[in-house]
């Protein structure tokens, strides 16, 4: 059924006004909403096969108004999708971001039934990714908060989607522009009334809130239904047509979100009262241990700390973790994956990529990280995924005992000795480009290395890879290679990409049994028609 959908749609498709290179880089799969401002649609990556959706805008007078592209850029939050790319011609703007997996909260409402404990949940999930937008300078305003532009996951968790409206708050306007917005959970100065600030948001959640007690959008006549007097009291404050008069932030929200239940507050007055017990407790022992030779018994930790901040935002970024809460030693052992480029941090795969292609663009959104040392990774003993890139990392001995490393991506850093990696039994994948790495037969005992990129190194010959025996991708571009001698001992090899050969001979490429794919420069065009006439592998030229 599904099939049959997406092959009528794609029928259907009338793809003459996309942007060219959005049709040269993604397929359209499914519609997901379409109006007079344009469609959103889901996307196929045509290389990687990688889900997006992407927001086609062809309304003119929205195209000079929105800023999704913009925002999104500059937004790094587990609960807010990732910006991936956008293309643009004179009738349209597709701005394509991270597909995020679940259903909407609309969605999810009527396939559930919904505790006031879980509808808390998701309230204060909301309130940590708005304190997020908040806090940016300047300011976040996302102004369109609604049951389909929130998206629960299978592990249900909050992701907030839908930056079309949003906007930066601007202390010198008077008033905003344009209206946008949805009935009902828009708030009045989204009507013109005045400029919207983050207060906008706060209403909206406050409409949200009482939509999912009541199933109802209308405060008027659904308050009544609400039978906790503390949750009506949050709801009506929120919602007060006057912005003064509603939180002041999503921080005071989730503190009030927090404490709805009166048998909290007794709870938290008895641990309370504990703590001050405790803290008694201590100080005598304290006394004690200064006038006896015993030492106290009790000690509090406060928490981990880094010696790189970039490190620690990482870390806090794949734990979920805000800046004011400790971060314990047990919370490390979930931290599987790290990923940087340069000053910024990002938490997945798809968000790196996305970064990196911005450097290779040159347009200044993303500038060399300040990282020195990789001290702190001595911490995350079940790490297996380590991406940090354009930073200044030339020692790799603190990863020597991190043995679940299964990928290690360290391109564009002053990285010379690989030797702390040689015991990597799960190594799979290593990344050096733009290193300065000249030999790699320190890793002849890493059984489980496949993939080697070292790019622009100063790798000249196959013996950099003496012993390295199972290798089967390998990228030299813009390596100084003098020849291909002795490439014939890696039998496994299925794909090479070669830029330089100083002797340029490449028959030895023959001799490779397993060879698919060979990527060259367009410089070798000759040198391949010569010596490759014969190949049964596949050449591509860039």
């Amino acid at each position: 059924m599904v099939d049959a959908f997406v092959q009528e749609f794609l029928r259907s498709f009338d793809d003459s006004h996309y942007p060219d290179d959005f049709l040269a880089t993604y397929e359209a799969i499914e519609c997901f909403a379409h109006n007079e401002a344009g469609e959103t649609l889901l996307v196929k990556d045509r290389q990687s096969g990688h889900y997006y959706v992407a927001k086609c805008y062809t309304d003119k007078a929205l195209l000079s108004h929105t800023t999704e592209n913009e925002l999104l850029k500059n937004l790094h939050h587990p609960g807010l999708p990732a910006f991936i790319g956008e293309y643009h011609n004179d009738e349209m703007l597709c701005v394509v971001r991270e597909y995020l997996e679940g259903i909407t909260l609309d969605q999810y409402a009527v396939e559930n039934r919904l505790s006031e404990e879980r509808i808390l949940s998701i309230a204060k999930q909301l309130c940590d990714i708005l304190t997020y937008l908040h806090s940016q300078k300047p300011p976040v305003i996302h102004r369109d908060i609604k049951p389909q532009n929130l998206i629960i996951d299978t592990h249900g968790t909050l992701r907030l989607i839908d930056f079309g409206i949003s906007r930066v708050f601007d202390e010198a306007a008077r008033e905003d522009t344009i209206f946008f917005g949805t009935k009902n959970f828009a708030p009045p100065e989204q009507y013109g009334f005045s400029q919207t600030d983050s207060r906008a948001d706060i209403f909206s959640t406050g409409i949200l809130l009482c939509w999912l007690l009541t199933g109802e959008s209308d405060t008027k006549t659904a308050l009544s239904k609400i039978t906790n007097a503390r949750l009506r009291r949050i709801i009506k404050k929120c919602t007060c047509f006057s912005p003064e008069k509603r939180y002041s932030s999503a921080v005071k929200l989730k503190y009030a979100l927090i404490n709805v239940d009166g048998h909290r507050l007794k709870m938290a007055l008895r641990w309370g009262y504990s703590c001050l017990a405790c803290i008694l407790f201590l100080c005598i022992g304290f006394y004690l241990g200064r006038y006896t030779e015993f030492s106290p018994a009790v000690s509090v930790s406060s928490g981990v700390t880094f010696r790189e901040p970039l490190i620690e935002q990482a870390v806090r970024l794949m734990l979920q973790k805000q800046n004011d809460e400790p971060i314990t030693e047990n919370n490390l052992t979930n931290v599987t994956e790290l990923y940087i480029f340069g000053d910024q941090v990002v938490r997945n795969c798809d968000e790196y990529i996305a970064v990196g292609s911005h450097m290779a663009k040159s347009d200044g959104m993303v500038k060399k990280g300040n990282l020195t040392t990789l001290e702190d990774l001595k911490k995350l003993k079940n790490l297996k995924i380590l991406n940090i890139a354009l930073e200044n990392i030339s020692d790799l001995t603190p990863l020597s005992n991190i043995h679940t490393l299964e990928q290690i991506d360290l391109k564009h850093n002053p990285v010379e000795d690989v030797s702390p990696l040689a015991s990597m039994n799960s190594l799979r994948e290593l990344y050096l480009f733009e290193t300065r790495v000249s030999d790699l037969s320190a890793l002849s005992g890493c059984p489980m290395l496949k993939n080697i990129d070292v790019g622009k190194t100063y790798v000249t010959s196959f013996s950099a890879f003496k012993g390295i025996n199972n290798l089967k991708n390998l990228s030299l571009k813009q390596a100084p290679i003098k020849n291909l001698i002795g490439i014939e001992k890696f039998s496994q090899l299925e794909q090479i990409s070669l830029s330089n050969v100083a002797d340029g001979n490449l028959s030895s490429l023959m001799k490779l049994p397993q060879l698919r794919d060979v990527d060259l420069d367009e410089d070798l065009r000759p040198a391949a028609q010569k010596d490759l006439q014969e190949a049964k592998f596949s050449i591509t030229y860039s």
